[in-house]
């Protein structure tokens, strides 16, 4: 049975409702599952423009340009009013790049919302890459009266500036970036080069540490403070930026050769040679082109051996059909280095950059993801005689990391749901206080099975309703509090990064009553350590960070191998500047598995 057929499930809902339900999904990255919600409204209502708007930003996700660029054609069509519409085929026209027309969409754009900021930064950009400068800075000037300190806005500046090589406006206006948010490695990654260009080579290495000290992703950064180390004769610290820049970007041909020419350099000549070879072999056509233009410059000595290295070299003839042959069989890669390390626990894990974010919320559902090297343990065993009773379809487990459903497993959902609700209305036709409690708690157990049906397919708001009805007639059903509270948060998560939500007081209550689900699990089940974890998760959220310590210490007191709760409290501590103690518990959470802890401790040392 075809999901865009699946109408039985969804008969009762309004195209509204639907639409909610695709725009929730949406949000929480199952793309394709919105689609085919949108698809729905859309076989329901076509002259809708709202439905192809939405399905068109899922087609962007999966990077299907043309399909969404169609999808917008048609919500114009159905609405020409619409400036949303604008800016979304203006950005899709941008990654064609088909400038010209992105730029009129995004005018057009601005004719119905004259005062939004995206609209006219994006404009700016276009005509940037147009090489109309001049006009660019026009919209971005606009913004910065309105916002005159509006960081970001002086940085696109800069980079129009950039691109019109006019590097000492373009200095200013970094700065001015720098000045006003010190805290974005962006800003001063930009700073360094700018400095770098004018020569200014002791402000460059302080703006570049500066960046990588932020936490800067950009390869760039650690290849132009290599170079800069490489001219103070600083060759430990260039090979190490470099080492670092490689490990970012591995495919980068450039870094493998410039980290070839300071290998060389150092009298590493195995090392060197590996590097050049890969060099060649990520880039032939270039190959021998590539030479650090820095250490040319300021060692002289060296040029005339470097040139007849690479005047030597020759990259070996590629065997196309034994490349292609490796690319399309299973278990085989094209990257040589990614042999090396079958899984990224693998090697020098403290140099690979890790994002400084929170574990996510442990969740209870039928998927979940091997975490093969946590200790961690994801039982609790009220669940688990539950699952013994053999009510459900499948075997609920926690799992930190839930897993996207395929548009099949999507489909067995609906199919469940709809095998699910004639049992529930008969159910319901029968129901008596006179039945017995086994009856009454199989009962329960429908509604609690169609409950995490509609879950896992992002329609939280039936889910907690037949959440909470499943508990009204099992009130044995601790752990189904434990559930609610997660799927509330979802909705609430959704509601919130939307503004969809009526009134602030409507979201303070959910958010409270989110809060006492957790609560009452803890209260009638101590040793849940799941509910302590999810709440303490909340806790940070609102910047309640000394309770969240609190309830993360009492997951742990729970299960003293709670490897999420060490790295959140951890990170917890952080916050609070206790870095002797967040230290401390993100080592433990690397002992316990979280093999991204060791980056944070390399780091916040």
């Amino acid at each position: 049975m075809c999901i865009v057929h699946c109408a039985l499930c969804i008969a009762q809902l309004n195209t509204d409702r639907i639409t909610a339900i695709g725009r929730n999904a949406l949000y929480f990255d199952d793309y394709v599952l919105s689609i085919q919600y949108f698809n729905q409204v859309i076989k329901l209502k076509p002259y809708i423009a709202e439905p192809y708007h939405l399905r068109a930003i899922a087609k962007i996700q999966l990077s299907d340009y043309q399909g969404a660029l169609k999808d917008l054609n048609a919500a114009i069509e159905r609405n020409p009013f619409n400036p949303g519409a604008y800016y979304t085929r203006g950005y899709v026209q941008r990654m064609l790049h088909d400038y010209e027309a992105a730029e009129q969409d995004f005018t057009q754009a601005l004719v119905y919302s004259p005062e939004n900021k995206t609209y006219t930064l994006l404009r700016a950009d276009v005509r940037s890459a147009m090489e109309h400068y001049d006009e660019a800075i026009t919209d971005l000037d606009l913004l910065l009266r309105k916002e005159p300190d509006a960081a970001n806005i002086h940085f696109e500046k800069g980079v129009v500036y950039l691109n019109k090589k006019d590097t000492l406006s373009a200095r200013d206006c970094f700065v001015k970036a720098t000045e006003l948010e010190a805290y974005n490695s962006g800003n001063w990654s930009a700073l360094g080069l700018i400095n770098m260009q004018l020569g200014n080579e002791d402000e460059a290495l302080a703006n570049l540490t500066k960046a990588i000290t932020l936490g800067s992703k950009w390869a760039g950064d650690y290849v132009n403070r290599s170079i800069l180390y490489h001219r103070r004769n600083n060759f430990r610290g260039a090979l190490a930026d470099m080492d670092m820049a490689v490990e970012l970007e591995p495919n980068d041909a450039h870094s493998h050769f410039n980290r070839g020419v300071l290998r060389q350099q150092v009298g590493d000549y195995n090392r060197a040679e590996e590097d050049f070879r890969r060099a060649g072999d990520l880039a032939p056509d270039k190959y021998p082109k590539f030479i650090l233009d820095a250490i040319i410059a300021r060692k002289p000595i060296d040029e005339k051996y470097m040139r007849e290295q690479a005047k030597s070299y020759q990259p070996p003839k590629r065997d196309r059909r034994k490349e292609f042959s490796s690319r399309t069989a299973q278990n085989q890669t094209a990257n040589p280095d990614e042999e090396k390390y079958t899984s990224q626990s693998r090697g020098s894990v403290q140099n690979r950059y890790a994002d400084v974010i929170n574990e996510p919320n442990i969740a209870l559902t039928y998927y979940v993801q091997p975490q093969s090297l946590r200790r961690t343990n994801y039982f609790h065993y009220t669940v688990q005689q539950y699952n013994r009773l053999g009510l459900l379809p499948s075997p609920l487990q926690f799992t930190p990391q839930e897993i996207p459903l395929t548009a099949d497993m999507v489909n067995q959902h609906f199919e469940q749901i709809n095998r699910l609700t004639p049992q529930i209305d008969n159910f319901e036709g029968r129901y008596s206080f006179s039945q017995s409690t086994e009856s009454i708690q199989r009962g329960a157990a429908l509604y609690l099975a169609r409950a995490i049906e509609f879950a896992l397919v992002q329609d939280y708001t039936s889910a907690t309703d037949d959440c909470t009805k499943a508990i009204l007639l099992d009130p044995s059903l601790i752990f189904a509090h434990f559930l609610r509270a997660n799927w509330r948060y979802k909705q609430i998560e959704y509601q919130r990064a939307t503004g969809d939500v009526d009134n602030t007081a409507k979201y303070e209550m959910d958010f409270e009553i989110m809060l006492r689900d957790y609560d009452y699990v803890t209260q009638h089940l101590p040793d849940f350590g799941f509910a302590y974890y999810n709440k303490a998760n909340m806790l940070c959220q609102q910047k309640d960070f000394q309770a969240a310590i609190a309830h993360y210490t009492q997951a742990i007191e729970a299960d003293s191998d709670f490897a999420e709760a060490y790295f959140n409290r951890g990170l917890t501590y952080i916050y609070l500047d206790d870095i002797e103690h967040g230290l401390e518990d993100l080592s433990r959470a690397g002992e316990l598995g979280i093999y991204q802890a060791y980056n944070l401790i390399t780091r916040f040392k």
